[in-house]
């Protein structure tokens, strides 16, 4: 699916719940990286790592609070990763 054709989707959903009087909760997350890649973690360079854990947490932590309806994620991995935060 192309960027536009996610967008007009999202709004389509997001204006489906406004006109019925229903609150659409929409978040937007810029996700840093979560994916294998070459990072600086705990003051050391690592090749080809995945995200640390803690930032993990953190991360599920924070969508659990904000608890959106609709989530969208800059920088994440392929769909594999979205997978393993989806299951997390």
């Amino acid at each position: 699916m192309t960027t536009r054709a996610l967008a007009r989707a999202l709004l389509a959903f997001a204006a489906t719940g406004l006109l019925c009087g229903e609150t659409v909760r929409l978040a937007t997350w810029n996700v840093r990286n979560y994916n294998v890649c070459d990072r600086q973690v705990e003051g050391v360079f690592r090749k080809a790592y995945p995200k640390p854990e803690s930032e993990k947490a953190a991360l599920r932590a924070a969508i659990r609070r904000v608890n959106p309806d609709i989530i969208v994620f800059q920088e994440m991995g392929p769909r594999p990763v979205l997978e393993e935060l989806r299951r997390d």
